[in-house]
């Protein structure tokens, strides 16, 4: 099936729904219970929420400098969609990872308020979804972001990783908040 813009914004919006919901999850919580690592060398539940709005946030930078060089893209295709299921595959495990070092540790707040976070997030969903309704017709087939790991993803690979990434990650929250 063909991925046009309004299946992109929709994949986008359910995406954020996610996000949102993520967000009311860590509302009970007091600001000193999120910033309050479970383990030495483990993030604290809002240390995992900032790490997502900077992988977003990372992302977005990246389409947009690949883009203002008007490359050739080519389209997105069989490849695109195993290097998507790998990544899939790869999230979906328990392992524990190190996040690579541009979207570690050393980039995410000791401390942190949720209200400081929420509008970060919400500035970085605004951010993407002014980019995709912006963003020309013609690019919606594209293999235009490279992941780091597995490589080019199509568009709705993309937002595919952006899920199961929250999804991965949900867990490591969820699981900071109970200790």
């Amino acid at each position: 099936m063909p991925i046009n813009k309004n299946r992109l914004l929709q994949k986008y919006a359910a995406y954020q729904q996610r996000g949102e919901a993520l967000l009311r999850l860590m509302a009970p919580y007091d600001d000193e219970r999120l910033n309050r690592a479970p383990a030495p060398g483990s993030w604290s539940a809002m240390q995992v929420a900032h790490h997502l709005i900077l992988v977003e946030s990372l992302a977005l930078r990246y389409v947009q400098k690949k883009l203002s060089f008007q490359p050739e893209l080519h389209k997105a295709g069989w490849r695109e969609w195993r290097n998507l299921l790998v990544l899939q595959a790869y999230l979906g495990t328990p392992l524990k990872f190190r996040a690579p070092d541009v979207v570690g540790e050393q980039h995410l707040p000791i401390f942190a308020t949720l209200d400081q976070t929420r509008q970060q997030w919400q500035q970085a969903n605004a951010a993407w979804r002014s980019f995709l309704e912006n963003m020309p017709d013609s690019l919606c087939d594209k293999a235009v972001y490279r992941h780091p790991l597995v490589g080019r993803l199509s568009w709705a690979g993309m937002l595919a990783f952006f899920e199961a990434h929250l999804a991965r990650h949900r867990r490591q929250l969820q699981r900071a908040l109970r200790s």
